[in-house]
């Protein structure tokens, strides 16, 4: 008999014995329970009848004697019987006449009785039967009346009744009660019974029983250090020994397996995959810390989660879900491996392109044994995928540079000797050679015969270099395209340090063809050394060949010269023809200069109208027959746009090493001689001397002090004034400028006045010079001479200065003095230097009412077509004229017709330079307006001009 039925009958004997003996217990004291109540409700219902009985003949005698209070007290003691709860009596009309409850008295037996009861009384009193009836406890009988006379009636009649009704439910109760109470004792008596036994069984068969399940439930806790409980040689000391044996050995079974799992959880804490471990259900069971960086989920949240929830995995060019590796492991029984377009969507929605492999875990190696779970191996490579990625970019980008290029790439494979023999080239040789590729890679050594045979020595010494070198190298040289012509091409290549995969060394190379890019460089230095518009050399150019031709006269002892021309007159042909007749006129002269010159000489344009000529190996006397030949040849007229041209010339000439031993000292003195040569009246040559070069010094003399003159208040105005011919009476005064310098005594305005108008100080001197004027006729005016006008001459600069209308305004409202008391003279060359801004700069000002003079008039170019177009209201007759027009006959009639011809176009005349009687007298006969000079006054200072205003008139 083994352990387990041991237990079983242990167990289950008792179990049985007591249920039998529960049950006849039972069963006896349901049967004498069930026997007491029949007794007991029997003797009720007999006992019911018989009271019945004896209460019908009771009320039949009472009714008989129509004793109503005798029948009324029959029904109620009936309520005084034990378990007694109703009597009634009806009448034959079913009407209660006597009840024991009395308010049912003479009330339908349909308003106070069951529905049953009522059938009760019904059956007995058709059918003239007594009706008995036992429910739950309650009796009740229904007796007619006249049974108890046993008078015979018609069956058709309905007689009264009586009915009585009993509960014994309770007494039936307490009888049950009665009965099992007696059984109690029985009962009582067998448990005791029942302890006794089990108490015994516990001894022999529970308490060895519960031990071995004390040793079960240690092993379960993983308690191996067991001792056995029972003594002797009992079946149960036998498995309790067995047990503690067992714990033993799972002892060591477990602490192997520990030191396994420990072995197995430092492998997966510390390798650097990511490392799954499911079921054979696909359920995870181990994840180590890589894979839970990857996944998102921690260990705890991972083990026990479908893989498919953990390790979602999506093809990372369609973004299709791919099937899981575990699942196709466990479908197939075979590894299954993952390529790197594997991207794994971790749970905090991270992304990762990982590299995965699967295998099944089997209960040992062979194929066929059952799969007891998969590891599942991951390895993060998206930097690697990116890597390949940005490689595959670089190398499709790198493809496109080739493949789009017009640079050539070629591979040069090196072999002994050496031969140089082609292996790679770009499609971007077809563009440069004419020939495709395919071509040059099926003649590998046909390159060379394309390299101009003048150039190959080079190419093949670059090679031979390169191979040498650990730096690139450039090369050019000329190579022939298939249509027969010469392109020159840029050749960078270097060796590589790597051999290819025979052994042999590689030249990488780039060819670009630079043909056009040698042109622009050719054309840029050109350019850079040459006029634009003429195509002659320029400055920089000159001085290069300045320095070798110097350097040659250095060397043979000689000479050489240096011109400076300047076109006279060529502003005014560029502004009133227009800066295309101009350009086509200085490409006229650069070429007839050209023409002029010999093979060695150099014609230089150094900007505007000014050409510089070298002549080397020449002296003066050379240099002055060139200048002559010059001066003549260019008086001839030039055809440009249908206009016959004519211009001068002005030469200067600077001889090496006499007047310098340097390039910018020629230029600087021929640049000077060329200006005394203007200064002398155009049209003329001069040599550099040193009375010009001391000139030049006390310009710049000049110069320095004149930029302070106006600080150190060395600067002040005269006024010499303008007498009316008619009356004698001052009627203006023109304000001149006087420099009074402490060491160099009074400047000329003659001297002066060009150096400001060259070094731009003529702005602030003339805006001082409209201040002090325009203040001084104020206060004339505010001494009550009301007919002074103060005049003021504006200079070139002046004029043209686009401010000068709004200077003159703010001016003059600053000192409150009306236009009309204001004149301004320009000179006739100023007012032709530019037609358009003169006739705007004119119209400006009259506008504001400011009178305007024409000076100098007779003096320069001026056309009668612009001068009435100009809103002027004086013209001034030159001091030249004037001072002459006794003596010479032609002054005279140029006087006449400036007076003629002012006096048809409605304007006044002014004489300058009015000195005698007889002058004035002969203008007065003329009929000029107004005079001016030293017979009447020299320029004065302000104050003694204010003592002449005080006089009615001059004599």
């Amino acid at each position: 008999m083994d352990q387990q039925q041991t237990y079983r009958l242990t167990v289950w004997i008792p179990l049985i014995v007591v249920s039998l003996f529960l049950l006849l217990s039972g069963i006896q004291a349901y049967t004498h329970y069930h026997d007491r109540q029949r007794l007991l409700l029997t003797a009720a219902e007999i006992n019911l009848y018989e009271t019945a009985l004896q209460m019908a003949h009771n009320l039949e005698y009472a009714l008989a004697n129509n004793d109503a209070e005798q029948a009324q007290s029959s029904i109620s003691r009936f309520i005084l019987r034990r378990d007694a709860e109703l009597a009634i009596f009806v009448d034959a009309n079913g009407m209660i006449r006597y009840a024991t409850q009395l308010a049912w008295q003479n009330t339908p037996v349909s308003d106070q009785l069951h529905p049953s009861q009522i059938k009760l009384i019904q059956d007995a009193a058709n059918h003239q039967k007594i009706q008995q009836s036992s429910v739950d406890g309650i009796l009740q009988v229904v007796i007619p009346i006249s049974l108890s006379e046993q008078i015979s009636f018609d069956p058709k009649t309905r007689f009264p009744v009586i009915l009585l009704q009993k509960n014994i439910h309770t007494r039936l109760t307490q009888t049950g009660v009665q009965a099992l109470q007696q059984n109690l004792w029985l009962v009582a008596l067998f448990l005791l019974s029942m302890l006794l036994l089990i108490a015994i069984i516990k001894g022999i068969v529970l308490k060895p029983l519960f031990a071995l399940k004390q040793l079960a439930e240690k092993l379960r806790q993983q308690q191996f250090n067991l001792h056995n409980p029972l003594q002797g040689n009992t079946e149960q000391a036998q498995i309790a020994q067995t047990l503690v044996d067992a714990g033993q050995q799972l002892k060591i079974a477990l602490d192997t397996a520990q030191e396994r799992e420990n072995r197995l959880n430092l492998t997966l804490q510390s390798i650097g995959d990511g490392v799954i471990v499911t079921d054979a259900d696909g359920m995870i069971t181990r994840i180590n810390p890589i894979a839970c960086q990857l996944t998102g989920w921690s260990e705890t949240e991972a083990i026990g989660q479908p893989l498919l929830s953990v390790f979602d995995i999506y093809n990372a060019s369609t973004l299709e879900p791919v099937v899981n590796p575990v699942s196709r492991v466990l479908a197939t029984g075979k590894i299954v491996e993952l390529a790197n377009h594997t991207v794994l969507h971790a749970r905090d929605g991270q992304r990762y392109h990982i590299s995965d492999s699967a295998a099944p875990i089997r209960a040992d190696n062979t194929p066929e044994s059952a799969i007891l779970g998969v590891i599942l191996v991951f390895q993060n490579v998206s930097q690697q995928y990116q890597l390949r990625q940005d490689l595959r970019h670089s190398v499709d980008f790198l493809s496109t540079i080739l493949r789009v290029s017009p640079s050539v790439t070629y591979v040069l494979d090196v072999r002994p000797g050496p031969v140089f023999t082609l292996s790679y080239v770009t499609e971007s040789v077809t563009a440069m050679t004419g020939k495709p590729a395919e071509f040059w890679l099926s003649h590998p050594q046909a390159w060379i015969s394309r390299i101009h045979p003048e150039d190959v020595p080079k190419v093949q010494l670059t090679l031979h270099k390169v191979l040498q070198s650990d730096t690139p190298l450039t090369n050019q040289f000329r190579f022939q395209h298939v249509d027969g012509h010469y392109i020159h091409v840029q050749d960078h290549l270097f060796a590589t340090p790597e051999t290819s995969d025979d052994g042999h060394q590689q030249i990488v190379g780039v060819v670009l063809d630079v043909s056009h890019q040698q042109k622009a460089e050719q054309k840029i230095s050109f350019l850079a050394h040459h006029d634009v518009l003429t195509k002659l050399p320029n400055r920089a150019l000159l001085s290069d060949r300045i320095m070798q031709a110097m350097s040659v006269c250095e060397r043979y002892h000689q000479c050489l010269a240096l011109l400076y021309l300047d076109l006279d007159r060529f502003k005014f042909i560029n502004d009133s023809l227009g800066h295309a007749v101009g350009d086509q006129l200085l490409i006229a002269v650069a070429d007839r200069l050209k023409k002029l010159m010999r093979d060695q000489d150099t014609v230089c344009r150094t900007g505007g109208d000014e050409f510089i000529i070298l002549l080397p190996d020449t002296d003066a006397d050379g240099a002055a027959h060139v200048a002559d030949k010059l001066i003549d040849k260019l008086t001839a007229h030039f055809d440009i746009e249908n206009n016959q041209l004519f211009i001068t010339v002005s030469v200067g000439i600077s001889i090496y090493p006499e007047n310098g031993r340097d390039a910018d000292t020629l230029n600087k003195h021929a640049d000077t001689a060329m200006y005394r040569a203007k200064q002398a009246g155009r049209n003329q040559y001069q040599f550099f001397t040193q009375e010009m070069h001391a000139q030049i010094a006390h310009k710049m003399e000049l110069e320095h002090a004149l930029r302070f003159a106006l600080s150190q208040n060395q600067l002040n105005l005269v006024f010499q004034p303008q007498i009316e011919v008619k009356t004698g009476r001052i009627m203006g005064a023109e304000a001149l400028l006087r420099w009074q310098h402490p060491q160099l005594g009074q400047i000329s305005p003659q001297t002066f006045i060009p150096i400001a108008e060259e070094t731009g100080l003529i702005n602030t001197i003339g805006n001082w010079t409209l201040h002090q004027a325009i203040s001084q006729c104020r206060q004339w005016l505010d001494s009550g001479h009301q007919e002074v006008q103060v005049a003021v001459n504006l200079s070139a600069v002046q004029f043209n200065n686009p401010t000068l209308v709004s200077t003159i305004e703010t001016i003059l409202a600053e000192y409150h003095l009306p236009a009309q008391y204001l004149e301004l003279e320009i000179t006739e060359s100023v007012a032709m230097i530019n037609i358009e801004l003169t006739i705007k700069q004119l119209e400006s000002l009259a506008a504001l009412g400011i009178r305007l003079s024409l000076d100098d008039f007779g003096t320069g170019y001026s056309s009668l077509n612009y001068l009435k177009k100009f809103p002027i209201d004086t013209l001034k007759i030159d001091q030249g004229f004037v001072f002459d027009m006794l003596e010479d006959e032609d002054d005279a009639a140029i006087v006449d017709a400036v007076i003629t011809l002012a006096r048809s176009l409605g304007l006044n005349t002014l004489a300058e330079g009015v000195e005698t009687q007889a002058h004035a007298d002969a203008l007065q006969i003329k009929g000029c307006d107004f005079m001016q000079g030293y017979y009447f006054s020299k320029p004065i200072e302000a104050a003694a001009f204010t003592v002449l205003l005080d006089q009615s008139e001059i004599n």
